[in-house]
């Protein structure tokens, strides 16, 4: 569905979600997930900002 409206979109959403939250979910500990996926997910926490 993003890529139907910008090609763009869909890149920094892989971004956001699967690099920086993957990186967090597989590299950080518990602690890290409890503090920074909720914020991810409702991006207030930005893995890229432009």
């Amino acid at each position: 569905m993003l890529a139907q409206f910008d090609l763009s979109l869909m890149v920094k959403a892989g971004v956001q979600w699967g690099l920086f939250g993957g990186a967090i979910e597989n590299l950080g500990t518990e602690r890290h997930h409890h503090k920074y996926i909720p914020d991810l997910i409702n991006l207030d926490l930005l893995g890229c900002s432009r």
